[in-house]
Parts: structure tokens; C-alpha cells; sequence
């Protein structure tokens, strides 16, 4: 399997400020088949590599993929095991504007062919010399010729004396310590019912809060599969973070609190799996701030018997007011009373939804575009209802395009 590698790439601080900010990947499969691809990041402190992006993935024949990680570090070096040579990598780094950095683009031509090392262990001692062999016997004096011409040369040199043999080599130097994986703070790892972990993926932490608190700002909480039980809210409040789930991640709410509190700006939650074990009266998650993102992930409650009128209230999510820019999109929703209420002056999208067995989507004065979400069954009582004081015109009307525009919604309008 061809290992590529961009070398070492020095990004020290200039008056202050280091070059590159984020490095930007780029991979080609231009093969007919589809290519398995590791991509190993590194950053550099004197002679110790630290491990801080592991990522293998499959790249479909003619695909492309995307990646962008941060390099704000001294130096760094990433490593791309690939499957075929027929894939095609290369790198760019963006400063802190997302402007490119010529001195850090490194294009397939130039990426590295290697064999993947680690730190080189001290070098063996020099093995003894060799004894010289002896000296030939050296040959007669020739006579002098008369003077004038030249005379004849001299007698032939003898033959060289046999070289002496050699050395024994000297022992092998002891080979150098192994190098330890730190934890990586922009990639902490959870595993349910682990005990005294320090959030490696080799040894993760047990729970999601303490990921949450060990996760440094932009970075990804990896929440490997397992049923994680919660009874009091946790609170995600910085800045980028992603919580990303796992096939077979399930949040089991096993208390009448918010399970998840989304705070500050720019928070992904993707891939989670939220139920509880009884119905609770309260929203799986309230988001605050702005420019969040729910994606890709199931909120479902449990059976409630009779008609949904006396249903527990049980919400998908809330927004509180003045949230900006939410998107809730690839989701799926459905046995609750309500998949989500948007409170007063809320904005964002709903996008490509499903959601069925609820008493669906409350706006009350909030602005959302709502686009290619469909309904299953059982169905909800109604798909869409605009409260009171929701505004009049673009993004709801006309209603028929509003309705046509998500698999024929139906429409309790309020206002």
C-alpha cells in the first residue's frame, strides 16, 4: 500500500502569527474501484511526533473527498496510507482568513513515498579496525643510464601484501524508547462503561460530560457506541465543538432534566441516537446562541398510550429566543408530542426531515425555512402549525408552496 507523506512542514510564528492556521486535504480515487484511506496528522515538538488526527475512511472509484484539520502547531507532518496509486492527494495550507499559503501547498508530484518510522533509537558503537597486512618486498635499483638519454627504468614494484581481514561488526545499540500517544484535546474519544480512561482512543473516557470537559474549542467528541444513561443536563458551551455519534451510540434520558444544553456558537450535534425510559416533560435538547447544527441523528420517545391531545410534552428540541442561523437537517423524529417548538424571533432551516406519530413542528414567531422534510406513519395530527403572531408572507406563504415544498405538508395556520 503506497504511504505518502508531506515531510515536515515548518509553520514557526511570523512576528507573532503562524502561517498556516488549517490544513486543507484533497483526495482522488481515480481508480475503478473503490480505495480504503488512512490519513495520520502530526504535530512536532524537538524530536517527539504526536499523534492528533487518525482518520480511515473508503473513497468510492472517481470520488472526492474533502478534509480540513487544524495545524496551528509549530510543525507538522501528515502521513496518507492509500490502497492504490492510483489515488491522487494533495494539501494546502489556509492562514487564519482561509487565504492559501504557496509555501505549504504540497501537490501529489511532491508528497513523499516513504515507509512510515518512528523516533531513531541511538546509534550502535563502531565496531574494531581490522589489523593491516604486511608490507611487500620492495624491488632492485635499476642502473643509471649514461648522461643525456634517459636511462631504462627501474626494476618492477613488488606485489601488494594481502589485505588484512576484516573486523568483527561492533553489537547493535539498544533500540530507543517508544514513543507515547498524549491525549489529543481536538480529538477526545468516550466509551461507555470505561473507568479511568484519559479520553485516547485506546483508552476513552466513560461518560459524555467528561469528553465534553476534556474537548478544547473546534474540537470532536467521539462518542463510540454503548448506552450512556443520563440524569443531569450537560452543557456544551464551546465554541466549534462536535459531538459526534457512532452506529449503536444511544443516549438513554433516565431523569425528567434537559439531557443536552447547547450554548455559545457554531455546535454540531451528529450521529446521536436519544430516547428516554419514561416520558418526560421536557425538550432532549435546547439550543441558545447561534449558528448551531443538528444532523443525521434519531429523537424518538417512548410509547404513550390514548390519542396525542393528553400526551406528556416531550419535544425533539427547543429553540430559546433570539437563536440565529439553526440547521436541522437528515434527522429523524417521531413518538413525541412535538418534534421541536420555535420560540419568538428563532431562525434557521429544517431541511430533508422525517418525522411521523407527533403533533409536529410549532412555530411561534420564529422565522425557519422549512424544505423537503416528509411525514411517516402513523401520521402526526398535523405536520406544521404557525401560531399567532408569526409573521405573514416569505418563508410560509403562499401555504401551498410551503406545503408542496415538503411531500405535502399539512398546515394548522394560527395567525
Amino acid at each position: 500500500m503506497p504511504e505518502l507523506t508531506t515531510g515536515l512542514i515548518d509553520n514557526t510564528p511570523v512576528a507573532g502569527v503562524r502561517p498556516t492556521s488549517t490544513l486543507t486535504v484533497q483526495i482522488t480515487n481515480l481508480d475503478t474501484v473503490a480505495a480504503n484511506i488512512e490519513i495520520l496528522g502530526f504535530f512536532v515538538t524537538g524530536t517527539t511526533k504526536t499523534l492528533y488526527v487518525h482518520e480511515e475512511f473508503a473513497l468510492l472509484a472517481g470520488g472526492v473527498a474533502n478534509r480540513t484539520y487544524f495545524a496551528q502547531f509549530d510543525a507538522f507532518e501528515f502521513l496518507f496510507i492509500t490502497s492504490f496509486d492510483a489515488v491522487k492527494i494533495s494539501a494546502w495550507g489556509k492562514d487564519v482568513a482561509g487565504n492559501l499559503v504557496a509555501a505549504h501547498r504540497v501537490l501529489p508530484a511532491e508528497l513523499d513515498l516513504i515507509g512510515f518510522q518512528g523516533i531513531t533509537g541511538t546509534t550502535g558503537g563502531t565496531g574494531a579496525t581490522g589489523a593491516t597486512g604486511a608490507t611487500g618486498a620492495t624491488g632492485a635499483t635499476g642502473a643509471t643510464g649514461v648522461t643525456g638519454a634517459t636511462g631504462t627504468p627501474g626494476g618492477v614494484t613488488g606485489d601488494t601484501g594481502a589485505t588484512g581481514a576484516t573486523g568483527a561488526p561492533g553489537a547493535t545499540g539498544a533500540t530507543g524508547a517508544t514513543g507515547t500517544v498524549e491525549p489529543n484535546p481536538f480529538e477526545v474519544y468516550v466509551q461507555a462503561g470505561a473507568v479511568g480512561g484519559d479520553g485516547t482512543q485506546d483508552n476513552p473516557f466513560g461518560t459524555i460530560q467528561e469528553g465534553i470537559t476534556a474537548v478544547s474549542p473546534t474540537g470532536i467528541v467521539h462518542v463510540l457506541g454503548g448506552t450512556y444513561p443520563i440524569t443531569s443536563q450537560i452543557v456544551i458551551n464551546k465554541a466549534g465543538v462536535t459531538l459526534r455519534g457512532y452506529p449503536n451510540t444511544l443516549v438513554l434520558l433516565q431523569a425528567a432534566v434537559i439531557p443536552f444544553l447547547v450554548t455559545g456558537n457554531g455546535i454540531t450535534i451528529d450521529g446521536l441516537t436519544i430516547t428516554s425510559d419514561n416520558p418526560y416533560a421536557v425538550e432532549f435538547i435546547q439550543f441558545a446562541g447561534s449558528d448551531h447544527k443538528l444532523v443525521n441523528s434519531v429523537i424518538f420517545g417512548p410509547p404513550q398510550a390514548g390519542p396525542s391531545t393528553g400526551w406528556v410534552v416531550n419535544r425533539g428540541f427547543i429553540t430559546q429566543g433570539n437563536v440565529m442561523n439553526l440547521i436541522v437537517q437528515d434527522n429523524i423524529f417521531y413518538s413525541l408530542r412535538q418534534p421541536a417548538y420555535l420560540n419568538p424571533n428563532s431562525t434557521g432551516h429544517i431541511i430533508n426531515n422525517v418525522v411521523y406519530n407527533t403533533r409536529g413542528f410549532v412555530v411561534d414567531q420564529a422565522i425557519f425555512v422549512f424544505s423537503g422534510n416528509s411525514w411517516g406513519i402513523p401520521e402526526n395530527a398535523v405536520d406544521i402549525a404557525l401560531l399567532v403572531g408569526t409573521i405573514v408572507g416569505p418563508p410560509y406563504d403562499p401555504l401551498t408552496v410551503l406545503s408542496d415544498n415538503n411531500s405535502d405538508a399539512s398546515i394548522a395556520d394560527q395567525r
